[in-house]
């Protein structure tokens, strides 16, 4: 069985273990954080979305499916080009897609969209899909 805050701290552990190799600052939701002057970094938060009973059964025994999306922002400084912000971005996909995480968190496909400048910085925002299971 998979809690809600285990999903989200497994989530996150597997993030910043990953990013770890990048050597750029990261922040997750929730949390104060001042971006480093001329340099990149991240930021990821996970959003449950949907859930549905997937069996039958007495109270304790009855398993249901978790869903929601893990999205990580990624920012580099203006005027880089696309060089360092494809560099993060491939680090970020790399960190999520297609893993299975301990307790049990299934991390499926990413998806990227460049949003392009925002607040000085230039956007690049990943979801990936994640599901797990929960017994009650």
């Amino acid at each position: 069985m998979t809690t809600i805050n285990q999903a989200r701290e497994a989530i996150y552990q597997q993030f910043a273990t990953a990013w770890a190799a990048t050597g750029k600052a990261y922040c997750f939701a929730n949390e104060r954080f001042t971006p480093p002057v001329g340099d990149g970094w991240a930021r990821a938060t996970v959003i449950h979305a949907t859930g549905d009973q997937d069996s039958l059964g007495g109270i304790g025994s009855r398993k249901f499916v978790r869903r929601g999306i893990v999205i990580v922002q990624v920012f580099t400084p203006l005027d880089e080009g696309h060089t360092s912000s494809d560099t993060l971005v491939t680090a970020a996909r790399a960190a999520l897609e297609g893993l299975t995480l301990t307790p049990p968190v299934w991390l499926y496909s990413t998806d990227v969209q460049e949003v392009g400048p925002s607040d000085g910085w230039f956007q690049v925002n990943l979801t990936t899909d994640f599901a797990y299971e929960e017994t009650k």
